[in-house]
Parts: C-alpha cells; sequence; structure tokens
C-alpha cells in the first residue's frame, strides 16, 4: 500500500471514529438528561425536612408572600426543586424539570465541544456517576450547571457579527430560575453573570453584556410577578434569606465527621493545585492590562467561587453534607480543562485529576461501599424514573398524590388532637409543619416557619411582631419542643416560645404535644430589675440566690476579627453550656450566642413541652444556680473579653 493510501485511511478511519465518538456523546447526554429529572418517589412527611418542603408548596398554592409572610433561604420555586411529592401542580413541575435539565445538558453539550476527544466521554461519564451519588443534592448539579453555561459562553468562538445570544439568554433564564429555588443559587448566579459581564465588556462586546446585564433584573421581576408575588417584597426576600444564612452560620454547624478529614484535606489540597497549575501556566501574562478579562481567568474565578461555596455548605456545615464537596470537586476541575495548553502542564493536571477521582473512590470505598455497589442499581432506576416521567407525568404524580391522601387521613388517626383544631386557624411550633398540612387543616404559618430557622436576633424579632397582632394570630397553636443537634428548646425561636406562654392557654395534651387555644386576654411580662453578670468561656457564672420567679436570658457574647476570619473561612468554634440546679442535677447543651442575642427563656428549664405548661401553670421546680459556657477548641481566642450574660427576673400579669 502506497504512502498516501496508508494516510487516506488514516484520515478515514479518524474521521469514522471521531464521528462514532461525537455520536456516542450525544447518547451520554441524553441518558445524563434523563439521570437529572427529578421526579419525586416519596410523599413529604411531619418530619423537619419534609415539613419545609410542603411549606414551600402551601405557600405557593396560598399566595403567601415570600419575603413578608414566608421567611427561608428558599423562594417561591423552591417546592418544584423538591425531591418528594408535596401536592404541586403536575404541569409547573413538568415544566420547571424540562426546562432546567434541558438548559444544564445544553450547557455542557456546548461546553464539552472544547474538550479533546478522550475527555469528552470522561467528563460525561463522571457527571453520571455523580448523579448516581447525590439524587437529592441538586443545589450540587445546579452549580455544575452555572459552570459550564460561563465555560460554554467564554470559550464560544464568536464569529463576525453573530453573537451567541441563544447561549446567553437561555444562561441567563435558568440563572433567573434557580435563584428563585434558593438563595444560595442567588448568591452563586449573581456571582456568575457578574463574571460575564465583565468578560463580555473587557472583550469590547458592550452589548451583549449590557443586554445580560439587564436582563437578569427584568427577567426576576417578571417571573416573581407571574408566580404571584409582589415586586415590593423582593428586598424583604433577599434581607430575609440573608439573615437566614448568616444564623445557619453559627447555628447549623457541627464537628466534621473524623472519617471524612483526610479525604478533605486531600480534596482541598488537589483542587486548589488545579487551580495553581492554571494560574501557573498563564502567570507571565499578567503584564498584559487586559488580563483580567481572559477566559482563563473568568472561569478559574468562578471555579475558585463555586468551590468556596460548597466547601461551606458541605465540609464546614458538615451534619451529612460533607459529601457535596467530596462529589463537586472531581467533577469541576474538568472545567478548567480548555485552558490548559502546554504539554507539561497537561500531564500534571491529568495527573491531579486522576488523583481526585481515585481518592473519591477510595472515601466510598472506606466509609461508604454501598454506593459503589449500588451505583448501576441506582443508575437503572435513575434513568427508568426519568424516562417514566417524561412519557407519563400524570401517572407518576396521581399514584403519589393518592398517597399523599392516604398520609393526610393517617395522621388524624395517629394523633386525635388534630381533629379538635377543626375549621380554626393553626400554627405549629418545632419543625413539624407537616402535621397539620398533610391532614389538610386551615394551616396559618409564621413568618419565620420552623424554630430552627429563627436563629438570630432579626428573625427573632419578625416572629415578635407577628404575635403582636393581637387578633390576626393564630386560634390554636400545636406546641412541641423542636431542638435540634441538642440545642436548648427554648433558645431557638425564643420569641415565639415567650409570646406563646403569653397569649395562649393548654386545651389538651397529647405526650409531647400540647395543643393551645388563644386567650381572649393575654397576660403580660412584668420585668424586674435586669443583673448583668461576666462571662468567660470556662468559667461559671453563680447566679444570684434570691432570683426565685421565671427568668428570661439575653446574651452579648462577640466574635473578635479573628474569630470572624475564621467562622468566614471555616467555622467559629462550637459552644456548649452547662446548667446546674438548685437540686443538685445539671443539664448541657451546645448553645449558638447568636440565637442568645435576644431573650430568652433562662428558667424554668423544661425537658419537654408539657413540663413547660406545667411550670407556666405554677408547678413546683429547681432553679438554675449557675452557667457554665465552655468550648472543646480555644473558643477564648475567638471571642471578645467583654462578653456579658443579662438576666432578667419576671412574672405575669
Amino acid at each position: 500500500m502506497s504512502g498516501e493510501s496508508r494516510k487516506s485511511s488514516v484520515k478515514s478511519f479518524s474521521k469514522r471514529w471521531i464521528h462514532g465518538l461525537e455520536l456516542s456523546v450525544i447518547g451520554l447526554l441524553i441518558v445524563l438528561f434523563l439521570n437529572l429529572l427529578s421526579w419525586p418517589e416519596t410523599v413529604v412527611d411531619e418530619s423537619l425536612d419534609g415539613s419545609w418542603q410542603a411549606i414551600l408548596t402551601y405557600s405557593l398554592e396560598k399566595g403567601l408572600q415570600f419575603g413578608d409572610e414566608v421567611i427561608f433561604t428558599y423562594g417561591p420555586l423552591g417546592g418544584f426543586s423538591s425531591f418528594s411529592y408535596s401536592g404541586y401542580n403536575h404541569a409547573g413541575k413538568y415544566a420547571f424539570e424540562l426546562f432546567a435539565r434541558i438548559s444544564m445538558v445544553v450547557f455542557l453539550f456546548r461546553f464539552v465541544l472544547h474538550l479533546r476527544s478522550y475527555l469528552k466521554i470522561g467528563c460525561i461519564l463522571l457527571y453520571l456517576f455523580t448523579c448516581q451519588l447525590l439524587p437529592g443534592s441538586y443545589e450540587t448539579f445546579y452549580f455544575f450547571g452555572y459552570l459550564s453555561w460561563v465555560a460554554a459562553v467564554v470559550f464560544e468562538k464568536r464569529k463576525k457579527q453573530r453573537a451567541p445570544w441563544g447561549l446567553l439568554l437561555l444562561g441567563v433564564c435558568f440563572l433567573v430560575f434557580c435563584s428563585l429555588i434558593k438563595f444560595t443559587l442567588l448568591v452563586a448566579a449573581l456571582f456568575c453573570l457578574g463574571a460575564i459581564v465583565w468578560f463580555l465588556i473587557s472583550q469590547k462586546r458592550l452589548l451583549e453584556g449590557g443586554i445580560v446585564a439587564l436582563s437578569f433584573p427584568v427577567c426576576f421581576i417578571l417571573f416573581w410577578i407571574m408566580l404571584g408575588q409582589h415586586p415590593t417584597n423582593i428586598p424583604a426576600f433577599v434581607m430575609g434569606s440573608a439573615q437566614v444564612a448568616k444564623g445557619y452560620a453559627m447555628s447549623m454547624q457541627l464537628a466534621t465527621e473524623a472519617p471524612a478529614l483526610k479525604y478533605f484535606v486531600l480534596f482541598l489540597a488537589s483542587g486548589v493545585a488545579l487551580f495553581f497549575i492554571i494560574w501557573k501556566e498563564h502567570l507571565r501574562r499578567f503584564r498584559n492590562s487586559k488580563v483580567l478579562g481572559e477566559p482563563w481567568v473568568i472561569v478559574s474565578v468562578v471555579y475558585a467561587g463555586l468551590f468556596f461555596m460548597v466547601w461551606k455548605q458541605g465540609v464546614v456545615r458538615s451534619d451529612g453534607h460533607i459529601w457535596q464537596f467530596f462529589c463537586f470537586v472531581p467533577l469541576a476541575g474538568w472545567f478548567l480543562y480548555p485552558m490548559v495548553k502546554k504539554r507539561k502542564t497537561l500531564l500534571l493536571f491529568d495527573s491531579t485529576i486522576l488523583l481526585q477521582v481515585i481518592v473519591l473512590f477510595a472515601a466510598l470505598a472506606a466509609y461508604y461501599p454501598h454506593l459503589i455497589l449500588e451505583s448501576p442499581v441506582r443508575f437503572w432506576a435513575n434513568t427508568g424514573s426519568g424516562v417514566r416521567g417524561l412519557l407519563k407525568p400524570g401517572e407518576l404524580m396521581d399514584e403519589l398524590a393518592v398517597e399523599l391522601e392516604a398520609k393526610g387521613a393517617a395522621l388524624l388517626e395517629t394523633y386525635p388532637f388534630l381533629s379538635q383544631v377543626g375549621e380554626r386557624t393553626v400554627d405549629v411550633s418545632s419543625c413539624l409543619q407537616g402535621l397539620v398540612i398533610l391532614p389538610g387543616l386551615n394551616y396559618q404559618p409564621r413568618p419565620v416557619f420552623q424554630d430552627y430557622v429563627a436563629n438570630n436576633a432579626y428573625l427573632q424579632t419578625l416572629n415578635h411582631i407577628y404575635w403582636e397582632r393581637g387578633e390576626a394570630i393564630p386560634d390554636t397553636v400545636i406546641h412541641v419542643f423542636g431542638g435540634i443537634d441538642n440545642v436548648p428548646p427554648t433558645h431557638i425561636d425564643s420569641q415565639t416560645t415567650l409570646q406563646l406562654l403569653q397569649r395562649y392557654e393548654v386545651e389538651s395534651r397529647s405526650g409531647d404535644y400540647v395543643l393551645l387555644s388563644k386567650r381572649l386576654n393575654p397576660d403580660l411580662i412584668v420585668r424586674s430589675d435586669e443583673k448583668r453578670y461576666p462571662v468567660r468561656i470556662g468559667e461559671t457564672v453563680e447566679l444570684d440566690s434570691e432570683i426565685e420567679a421565671f427568668a428570661l436570658g439575653r446574651l452579648d457574647m462577640q466574635l473578635n476579627l479573628l474569630g470572624r476570619v475564621v467562622s468566614f473561612f471555616y467555622k467559629p468554634p462550637l459552644l456548649k453550656m452547662s446548667l446546674s440546679f438548685t437540686n443538685g442535677t445539671a443539664l448541657g447543651y451546645r448553645v449558638n450566642p447568636v440565637s442568645m442575642e435576644t431573650d430568652f427563656l433562662l428558667d424554668p428549664v423544661a425537658s419537654d413541652t408539657s413540663q413547660l405548661w406545667d411550670y407556666r401553670n405554677g408547678a413546683p421546680r429547681a432553679r438554675v444556680r449557675a452557667i457554665t459556657i465552655d468550648s472543646d477548641t480555644s473558643g477564648s481566642l475567638f471571642y471578645r473579653n467583654d462578653a456579658q450574660l443579662v438576666v432578667t427576673p419576671f412574672s405575669w400579669e
């Protein structure tokens, strides 16, 4: 065979191979689309997570205003992103899923065009594998959607006189949809949008940059109104959601799981290494004044920003969320590939990516081997669920609607006090709102509707204002303690607890559940002179022995500069509080200083709701004698040394 014939044969084979590869890529993208479809498989319940998912749908259905009547990290579309069925309309959920997942696949397709042939399939396969690990962590997948859109836009080869308007505007609509789901996604969306606008302007594409920047707020307001929300509530929605996130920063963090810590260090180091491998190759170009608008800068900055956000909500928050970070890191690095030009840099980059994948499998094999073993089963189940939901969405939703109705009826049988509520309006303290939503009772939520969410002074004040509305408050309240992670139940949403003790009386009891009915004439709190006690971490505060009445407490304990820096990048030290009583007994809790910035019920300390109401009605009790606030770490390094505990005895009138 002649040399030319051999070259022609090789070229022909290469062409056929590339075409076959491209068809495989498209086929895998279709499978990925089916796996991303988040059709619910179960119904919501009366648990913590089931309740907030039910409230989001309930709020949208009843026309409640987010930012005014509903304060949460989720927005009006939060219910559609739920992984459990809670009664939303079929058409809305179907349209939401199709738009969100088609957008994500389109962005990924436009991105993988810039990858080398052998990387295209690898990227999609890893994406598919990640889907099987975190089927409910849709927020992580939306971050992948953001990252792939940014990468697709900045690496797009722009032809003269032709701007990629379809890609740009589809991305803006996708960002708007995600922003209406959750505040975290709104922050990430604005971050990515700002990066794209900066990129377009730096490329002297002023028209594109201006339209992209303007279209986001316009579309956000239009969608907000279409969802039955008043545009004047948008600032309150943003402010309230930001305060919830701020409160989470201290109240929802536990110690990082020890077994996962070594893998976290490897992921962190490898993720930072990828970042510096890229920057080292392009470092010499910093002499160019226009470098900050170049694609490699934009994508690496977005990668670093989302990396930090997933780090905060995964590893830092912990409590089972750490795997969001572990699954994000090995895939996110692939979006940096088009920036690698030199062969030597590519070798380092490939090695680091491979290391991340190996670490992921090693972590799963060591601590969660069932996730690897169940991946094939999950894959077929998710694909089958995607096909069924796509072709027969009504059938799937109708089955779940029947199950949801049956669960509501079962709750009425399990908790007879629910039937006592009748047609009266009702709220639920704690985090168990599903108790009244599923049976179809006349639920009237307070703005910050779950106890653990009202975790700072701003949010507790919103609830305090709500309860001061007199006749407009609910006729009944189901009162049950809801302290999670061993936090004192009377510290979270403390203003609601105090208001219930003033404005309601016991109608009936069932174990730890107390059904309250509204008093005709609420009692008032009569305060005595307050007493201030200096607080030092690790030292015991002895309270005055003459305090015989009920007592309010307020803790002024502020982070110092070092503490603020540490809490921003990682988390503040975990604090615990020990209470000693006059009968010689003691109790220990994990505490959040932010939740104690407003008056909370310091004394009496009750072990359950029924006991609290016994104390309210005059039952004898052991009183708090001393308080000690301590830390498992060097907490004294991170707090100011002028902390004070303010104790105010009070009586009822």
